[in-house]
């Protein structure tokens, strides 16, 4: 596999995870496990349906009388809380052959704001 090939030259293992006790920790944790999306007709799809949730959430504010300012920039927080949610789904279509899997959850930093990242070769390093 071309990851394997790419990050793999020096060494590394591979991991077996019991698929039934991850999906169970994932739910426990309100964690979502989701294969990615290689197929660019699939994106667009995710992508429309990340669309139409903003809209929707606008159209019912509207229909309550809220004011429009307040009703864009709730919609644009749905947007933007959706795209976010649907990103780390997507990757290019030559990548395919990885079958990847991702668990994702939303940020949430027990350490606050004072930790930064430096890039080493091939991943970021946390610091104070």
């Amino acid at each position: 596999l071309s990851q394997w090939r790419a990050y793999g030259a020096g060494g590394g293992v591979a991991l077996g995870l019991d698929v039934a006790s991850l999906m169970e920790v994932c739910r426990a944790d309100n964690w979502v496990l989701a294969k990615c999306i290689y197929a660019e007709d699939a994106q667009r799809k995710l992508l429309r349906l990340v669309s139409q949730t903003s809209l929707d959430a606008a159209l019912r504010l509207s229909a309550t009388g809220m004011a429009a300012a307040d009703v864009e920039q709730h919609a644009r927080a749905v947007f933007r809380a959706a795209l976010a949610f649907a990103s780390p789904f997507i990757k290019d279509e030559s990548f395919h052959e990885e079958a990847e899997w991702r668990v994702v959850t939303q940020a949430r930093s027990p350490i606050g704001d004072h930790v930064h990242f430096r890039a080493s070769q091939s991943l970021l390093i946390p610091y104070t």
